[in-house]
């Protein structure tokens, strides 16, 4: 999984939905394990949808809030990571 430290506590999630960078192309982290199944690019299609459970989203645009919105609609414990 992947774990998250913040000023309110360590968040942790097997799930991370990165939407980071507004130029089309998806930008990668280099902490983003591309092609392990557990993190993927909102600008890249999902084959699969995103299993249950606790989900990060890293990114702080219009698309990581919609991602997050959409997700905690749905009853999934989301949390949203930006700057």
């Amino acid at each position: 999984g992947y774990a998250v430290d913040t000023t309110r506590g360590r968040v942790e999630a097997r799930q991370v939905v990165v939407a980071v960078g507004g130029t089309g192309a998806p930008h990668w982290p280099a902490w983003a394990r591309r092609g392990s199944g557990r993190v993927r690019h909102v600008f890249e299609p999902m084959a699969a949808p995103l299993p249950d459970g606790p989900l990060i989203v890293v990114g702080g645009g219009i698309s990581a809030v919609q991602v997050a919105c959409r997700e905690a609609e749905a009853g999934r414990p989301v949390t949203l990571v930006r700057r």
